[in-house]
């Protein structure tokens, strides 16, 4: 790999780092107050589900990332198989942490490494049914 390339690289990656947490900023600022308001009422009402709710926001978190690294790199055409092997290790970092699994080991490890590839599959193709630039908003199910 010529220096050329791994300056191009970092560049690219610098550029998602400033313009990624940049929008962050903006989408958390946005979204901030309807956010809090709901975790305060489900938090005060059921706390343990105020866990699942922050293991779920971690999980999109690590399916998002994983899309914006793609991109800013300029693998956006990357493959979807690629990006779900990116994001299953974050996932499962975000169920390992709650605390329901946290400190155990799976007894059936493919049946368990099946779980988190259909979780991160699943959590893509929801984010994938808003398609691009889709502002989400809470549309009860029907």
């Amino acid at each position: 790999m010529s220096v050329s390339a791994v300056k191009t690289f970092l560049q690219k990656l610098g550029s998602f780092f400033t313009t990624g947490a940049a929008k962050a900023l903006q989408i958390e600022a946005a979204l901030a107050p309807a956010a809090g308001a709901v975790e305060s009422v489900v938090a005060a009402s059921n706390p343990g589900a105020a866990v699942g709710i922050n293991t779920f926001n971690a999980i999109l978190g690590s399916v998002v990332g994983v899309e914006q690294v793609a991109t800013a790199v300029g693998a956006s055409s990357g493959t979807g198989a690629q990006k779900l092997v990116a994001a299953v290790p974050g996932v499962e970092q975000a169920i390992l942490s709650n605390p329901l699994f946290a400190g155990k080991t799976p007894a059936n490890l493919a049946l368990y490494n099946s779980a988190l590839t259909a979780i991160t599959s699943s959590v893509a193709d929801l984010l994938n049914s808003f398609g691009a630039g889709t502002t989400v908003t809470s549309t009860p199910a029907t």
